[in-house]
This record gives C-alpha cells, sequence and structure tokens, in this order.
C-alpha cells in the first residue's frame, strides 16, 4: 500500500528502504490457501503478508 498522496511505482519501495524483488517458493496447494486466506483475513496482499511476517510485524488481537 503506497503512503497517502504518493503513486506507487513498480520496483521502487513505498513502506521500505528497498524495492521489492520477486521470489519463488514451493508450497502444496494447501499451504498456498491457507497463507491466502490469513492475508485475506489481515487485509493484506499475500506479499504483504510475508512481508509482514519475515520482519515481524504482524500483530495478532
Amino acid at each position: 500500500m503506497p503512503k497517502k498522496g504518493h503513486k506507487s511505482s513498480r520496483g521502487i519501495g513505498d513502506l521500505y528502504e528497498t524495492p521489492k524483488k520477486r521470489f519463488n517458493v514451493m508450497l502444496t496447494q494447501e499451504g498456498r490457501d491457507l497463507l491466502d486466506e490469513k492475508a485475506r483475513n489481515l487485509g493484506l496482499s499475500l506479499s504483504e503478508y510475508l512481508e509482514k511476517l519475515a520482519r515481524g510485524n504482524l500483530t495478532y488481537s
């Protein structure tokens, strides 16, 4: 999600200092579905969910 009043550009970091890169990850379909569901429940894209998970920035209520 870009900063308010700031147009996002592909390859330019909006929330973090470095731009995102594309990576391939092998998962079972069940694993992918579970990650998609968790991201959707938080209102995040799968990419942003994984980024926050990796950085320890997910908060649960």
